[in-house]
């Protein structure tokens, strides 16, 4: 089934973090987390809820907007920008796969280098190892593909899903700036909310606001 411009639909869950100033991490503070729920280049639904800052919820999370979106819809894909959210709240695609039985996509704009992380885990995290194991899973699992598209340039990662396929699907949902709708759109709106709830909530850190 395509759309008036050809497109294949792909009725496509995206998410995507909002801002957290420093001080948020030591104090265990939260963040947004926001999905974007969109058929073809259309967006149908937006949900969100809070993570902890370096905390270990945000996999529970997303499978909790995820599972409100398939309320209204069918979803047939989810769409991540890291394994990473709200600081090294580390998201395991791999549950995501097995509770929703629906491809995982992984989208970033830079190379997955599990060292470095490894290296960062171990410096900040007694239970390192508990979320470095995500990341050596991906990496043992799927090779990440460059693509292109205009001036977009990201790294392609899938589980669950033939990587010729997420890679058409991420082509075909990026038109402005340098991602996928479904994650650019989940970008500026969690960004936008952040940074208003913490203006709000630390006024004397205005100034660190941009």
């Amino acid at each position: 089934m395509n759309d008036s411009r050809g497109l294949p639909i792909y009725r496509i869950a995206g998410f995507e973090d909002g801002y957290f100033p420093f001080f948020a991490k030591n104090l265990r503070l939260k963040t947004i987390i926001v999905g974007s729920f969109f058929k073809g280049l259309s967006l149908d639904y937006v949900s969100y809820a809070w993570v902890t800052v370096d905390g270990l919820d945000s996999t529970e999370k997303i499978l909790a907007i995820t599972r409100s979106f398939s309320k209204h819809s069918p979803v047939d894909a989810i769409m991540l920008s890291s394994l990473s959210y709200a600081g090294f709240n580390v998201v395991d695609p791999f549950k995501l796969r097995e509770e929703l039985d629906v491809p995982v996509i992984i989208v970033t704009k830079k190379r997955p280098e599990i060292n470095g992380v490894e290296r960062a885990l171990k410096r900040h995290f007694e239970d390192w190892e508990v979320r470095l194991r995500p990341f050596i899973k991906l990496s043992e699992a799927t090779e990440p593909v460059l693509v292109k598209k205009g001036d977009a340039k990201y790294y392609v990662q899938t589980i669950g899903y033939p990587i010729d396929r997420a890679v058409k699907t991420c082509i075909s949902t990026t038109t402005l700036g340098g991602l996928p709708e479904p994650l650019r759109i989940a970008k500026l709106i969690a960004s936008a909310a952040s940074k208003l709830y913490y203006k709000l909530m630390f006024p004397k850190y205005l100034g660190t606001l941009e």
